[in-house]
């Protein structure tokens, strides 16, 4: 409680005593257009003193407004109008509510403004990928509440906001991307009701481009396909990446366009594992958006064993219609060189495991095991393998930790 001054009451009738009052004024509780205030003082020792009374009003000296306050030396003044000074003084009362001269004149202006105001908040620019941060503050009037609470009002989705320390974080989706989300940030204090403030501002997503290579299955020494297809948030005119396969297991990697009458594709070296592919569309337009685009022709060397690799997309760049260059992640995708030999695959999706068998045609026997050094083996299941690969549909696995898998042709 902050002390402002000591102030004498004299007596007004012969039997009061000389008494000494102390006052002092402190804020309460803030509330909207108004502050609560305190008004505290001592005592009196003087036995004939039965109550105490506050005198007041906004005019110094006049005060014309009187607030019994009994027996206590405590009183709350409410609903104070912000802006303007008020202006007290308290007496002491005997029982024929006879009253001392009033204590020297205290007052207290209302601060103007107690809401707490949120700082600017500048429009942001984030791509997919990226996790954009903002640490939001606030500006509070001195005498006005500091407990402050942040509060996301409106935004996209994945948006979080601290309610304590204001950060606000967000990591866009790819489905986000290409965008313009609006947001809006609201700051209150624990006055009641409580006073807010609050701040809108827009985050754009830029603009993603894409790229997806097909997974490829191909026997030795025969030739499969697999398509390339470019998504973008924005109509893109151009495309060039470097494609990688392993050296020594593709003969001949050709490319060729599937949209020959405005699409020309290209590849340096011609038919090498590691090759820059360029498209360019031949009239002007725009690629094809979301369809396959570029078909990859992949003959593998003969006589290797099975193997599973990858086909590798790097060095990706593409220019937009809108004049945008956009950054263009890698792209990858499974390359199985099926030989003499079998490989089984183990995936699991939403819990549920699945085996995907590759090898040349003819009867195979799926068989497993919890422990590798036992040498026993379980059958799990039969199946006629018709083309490169077939895809079991589960396994037993419940209640086990461990489980190994192995693949053998029926004889």
């Amino acid at each position: 409680m902050l002390e402002i001054a000591r102030h004498s009451i004299r007596k007004t009738a012969s039997w009061f005593q000389f008494l000494w009052l102390l006052a002092a004024l402190v804020i309460v509780t803030p509330a909207r257009g108004a502050q609560d205030i305190s008004l505290a003082w001592d005592a009196s020792t003087d036995t004939n003193v039965m109550g105490y009374a506050i005198y007041y009003s906004t005019n110094s000296g006049d005060w014309n407004a009187r607030f019994d306050c009994g027996s206590n030396i405590l009183a709350t003044f409410s609903s104070l109008n912000m802006g303007t000074t008020y202006y007290f003084v308290v007496v002491a009362y005997d029982s024929s509510a006879m009253e001392s001269l009033p204590s020297d004149e205290v007052s207290f202006t209302v601060p103007t403004n107690t809401t707490p105001a949120l700082d600017p908040i500048f429009n942001q620019t984030v791509t997919v990928g990226q996790t954009l941060t903002i640490t939001n503050t606030s500006t509070v009037t001195p005498g006005a509440s500091t407990n402050l609470t942040y509060t996301l009002v409106s935004g996209p989705a994945g948006m979080e906001l601290n309610p304590t320390n204001g950060v606000l974080t967000w990591a866009p989706s790819s489905a986000q991307a290409g965008s313009v989300n609006m947001a809006t940030v609201l700051v209150s204090d624990d006055s009641v009701p409580p006073l807010t403030s609050w701040r809108t501002f827009t985050v754009t997503v830029a603009d993603m481009v894409q790229l997806k290579v097909d997974s490829t299955v191909v026997g030795m020494g025969q030739t499969s396909t697999a398509n390339v297809t470019v998504s973008s948030t924005s109509p893109a005119t151009n495309l060039s990446f470097t494609l990688d396969a392993p050296a020594g297991w593709v003969a001949n990697l050709s490319v060729q366009s599937l949209f020959p009458q405005n699409v020309a594709v290209t590849q340096n070296p011609p038919g090498a594992a590691h090759s820059v592919i360029t498209v360019q569309t031949t009239d002007g337009s725009t690629l094809p958006n979301g369809q396959p685009l570029v078909q990859l022709s992949i003959t593998a060397v003969a006589n290797q064993t099975t193997a599973a690799t990858m086909l590798y997309a790097s060095a990706i760049t593409t220019s937009l219609a809108d004049g945008q260059t956009p950054l263009v992640p890698n792209a990858a995708s499974s390359l199985i060189f099926v030989g003499s030999s079998s490989l089984l695959q183990l995936q699991v999706i939403s819990g549920q495991p699945s085996l995907t068998l590759y090898g040349q045609p003819g009867n195979y026997q799926i068989q497993s095991t919890t422990d590798l050094t036992s040498g026993n083996w379980t059958n799990e299941s039969s199946t006629t393998l018709t083309g490169l690969s077939q895809t079991i549909p589960s396994t037993n696995s419940s209640g086990v930790t461990a489980k190994f898998f192995r693949a053998s042709i029926s004889q």
